[in-house]
C-alpha cells in the first residue's frame, strides 16, 4: 500500500483543541506514520507516496459512536428490520446502516444489540476489508429478564447460572462488551417500564463478575436512578442513558448526588444516548431537551466522564450526517474542544482502545476525517465532510445510499 499524506490549513492533535497549522498527516498502511508540517514530513515520503491537499480545512481523528444498533431500523418502527428480515438480509442492512454512519465521519461505533451475533459478522468482515465501514465493536444479544426489555433478541436470563452460561456463550462467540439491560425500555411492548430495575443487585453484581473474569467489559442500560445505582455499586464500565428517572416523564428525576459520587470515583463512563436529532426526541416525550441539559451538565459538574453515543437505530440512521445531537452538548454549556475531546478521545478512552484510535498520534489508526472550515469554532463543519479515512482506507462521504431505508 502506497503512502497517503494529507495536508490541510489546519490538524487537530491534542486534547482541548489544540491545533498545528498548517499540519499534515502522514499515513502508511493501516496506521499513522506522522503528524507535523507539511515540510517536516516530506523527509519521510517514499517516491509513489499520495498527496492531498485541503485549504480552509481541518484535519481530525474519525468520530466515535458508543451506542448504535445497527440491526435497527429508526423511526417509525424501529424493529422494522428484525421483525421482516432473514438474517441474511438483515445483515446487508446493518452493513448499509454502518456505511451511513461512515458516511457521516463515524469511523467507530459500539453495537449494544443485535440478532444472532450478526454484528460479529459484520464486524470481521470490515476488518478484514470484506467489506468497507467503521470499526464495530458488539455486545451480542443483551442479558434482559423473561419477558424483558428487547427479549426478542434471544438474551433472557434469570438465574445465576443463565447469566453465566450466556455471557459464557457471547465470550465464545468474540463480543467486545456484555450488554445488560438494567431498568427496562421504550421499544419492547409489555416489558417493564424504564423506570422500573429488572435485575436485582446480586444478579447485576453476577453479570459484572463473570464478564471480568472473560476479560470482557460491561455496558449497563439504566434509564431509572435506582437501576443507575445499582449498576455503578456492581461495577458496571459503562451507564447507558443513564436519564435518573423515577417515572415515565422527566418532571420528577432523582439527580442523586450519592451515586454520582460513586460513578465519578469508580470512572465509570456515561454514554446520554442523545438521538441523531435530539428534538424528535422532545416531539415523543415532552421534556427530554431540557432535562437532557440539565443532567449533562449535572453529571460534568460531578466529574462524570462522558462517551458519545447517539442510539442510532432507535434513532434515525439518515439524519445522522446533520450532527444535530451536538446541539445537546452546546445547549448544556459544553465549549466545541471539549465536544470534539468527547467525540473522539474521551470516547475512545471509554472504550478501552485509547492507545489505539481518538488521537492522531504516531501508531495509531489510520481513522480520521477531513472537514471543510474550523470545527472549534463552527461545528457545524462536521456536516460538510470532504473525505474520511478508516483504517487507511479512504472514503468519499455521500457515494453511498443503504438499501434499508425502504424499510423506513
Amino acid at each position: 500500500m502506497r503512502q497517503l499524506v494529507i495536508s490541510a490549513s489546519s490538524v487537530l492533535v491534542g486534547a482541548a483543541g489544540h491545533m498545528l497549522s498548517p499540519g499534515a498527516v502522514l499515513i502508511d498502511g493501516e496506521s499513522i506514520n506522522a503528524v507535523g508540517s507539511p515540510d517536516s514530513l516530506n523527509t519521510l515520503l517514499r517516491h509513489d507516496a499520495v498527496r492531498l491537499d485541503y485549504p480552509g480545512a481541518t484535519v481530525l481523528p474519525g468520530l466515535i459512536d458508543a451506542h448504535v444498533h445497527l440491526a435497527f431500523a429508526g423511526p417509525p418502527d424501529p424493529l422494522a428490520a428484525l421483525n421482516t428480515l432473514d438474517d441474511a438480509a438483515l445483515l446487508l442492512t446493518m452493513a448499509g446502516h454502518a456505511r451511513q454512519l461512515l458516511d457521516a465521519g463515524v469511523t467507530t461505533v459500539r453495537d449494544l444489540g443485535d440478532r444472532g451475533y450478526l454484528a460479529v459478522t459484520l464486524r470481521d468482515s470490515i476488518a478484514s476489508g470484506e467489506r468497507l465501514g467503521p470499526r464495530v465493536l458488539t455486545s451480542g444479544a443483551p442479558l434482559t429478564s423473561p419477558g424483558g426489555h428487547c427479549w426478542f433478541l434471544g438474551g433472557e436470563v434469570e438465574e445465576p447460572s443463565q447469566i453465566r452460561n450466556t455471557i459464557a456463550r457471547h465470550a465464545g462467540h468474540g463480543v467486545d462488551w456484555i450488554k445488560v439491560m438494567a431498568s427496562g425500555g421504550n421499544i419492547t411492548p409489555n416489558s417493564p417500564p424504564i423506570w422500573q430495575s429488572q435485575f436485582s443487585d446480586e444478579q447485576l453484581r453476577v453479570v459484572v463478575a463473570e464478564a471480568t473474569a472473560r476479560g470482557l467489559p460491561v455496558a449497563a442500560h439504566a434509564h431509572s436512578t435506582a437501576a443507575t445505582a445499582a449498576a455503578a455499586h456492581a461495577g458496571a464500565t459503562s451507564i447507558e442513558h443513564c436519564r435518573w428517572l423515577t417515572s415515565a416523564t422527566y418532571d420528577d428525576p432523582d439527580l442523586n448526588d450519592d451515586t454520582a459520587a460513586v460513578i465519578a470515583e469508580k470512572g465509570i463512563i456515561v454514554t446520554p444516548t442523545i438521538g441523531t436529532n435530539y428534538q424528535l426526541n422532545e416531539q415523543r416525550r415532552p421534556g427530554f431537551v431540557e432535562h437532557q441539559t440539565r443532567v449533562l451538565r449535572w453529571q460534568d459538574n460531578h466529574g462524570i466522564r462522558i462517551m458519545n453515543g447517539t442510539d442510532a437505530g432507535v434513532s434515525p440512521f439518515d439524519l445522522y450526517s446533520h450532527h444535530r445531537y451536538l446541539e445537546a452538548y452546546q445547549r448544556a454549556g459544553f465549549p466545541n474542544a471539549r465536544i470534539l475531546d468527547i467525540l473522539t478521545r474521551e470516547s475512545a478512552a471509554g472504550l478501552g482502545l485509547a492507545d489505539q484510535i481518538g488521537t492522531l498520534s504516531h501508531g495509531y489508526s489510520a481513522d480520521l476525517i477531513v472537514v471543510d472550515g474550523d470545527p472549534l469554532t463552527d461545528l457545524t463543519a462536521l456536516g460538510r465532510l470532504l473525505l474520511v479515512v478508516t483504517r487507511g482506507r479512504r472514503h468519499t462521504p455521500g457515494s453511498y445510499r443503504a438499501p434499508s431505508a425502504k424499510l423506513r
